[in-house]
């Protein structure tokens, strides 16, 4: 009985990380989109759909990509540490959030400095 859990847990994870990486994938395919619509037509509503895409994307690869794990133990003197490990769960997605921070590089510069620019025009008007 425990092995068929074990099999039904391993399957029902291959689903979810499909499922992921498909969602991902058209994720991905929106940004790219998105990037060449903001190249051609550089209105305010354009950058803030391409930021908003970048965003939910790497939120969504970050999120199913590590686990934080906390892990209690004691040092010499009794005293309780409690640490948290970062884990890299799927490291084909955190290859592919790289690939797209790196090939969106100057566009995200851009959206950086209008942003920056938008702070100081925000404490002007304060």
């Amino acid at each position: 009985m425990v092995q068929g859990r074990g099999v039904f847990f391993a399957t029902l994870e291959a689903v979810e990380e499909k499922r992921v990486e498909e969602a991902l994938s058209v994720a991905l395919d929106e940004v790219d989109k998105a990037a060449q619509h903001f190249v051609k037509s550089p209105t305010f509503a354009n950058l803030r759909r391409y930021r908003t895409l970048v965003q939910q994307f790497i939120g969504t690869a970050v999120k199913v990509s590590y686990r934080v794990q906390r892990q209690s133990t004691f040092d010499p003197y009794g005293n309780r540490r409690v640490y948290r490990i970062v884990q890299i769960v799927n490291q084909q997605l955190d290859e592919m959030t790289q690939m797209v921070l790196q090939r969106h590089a100057p566009i995200l510069e851009l959206v950086r400095r209008l942003d920056e620019i938008r702070g100081l025009l925000c404490d002007i008007y304060q």
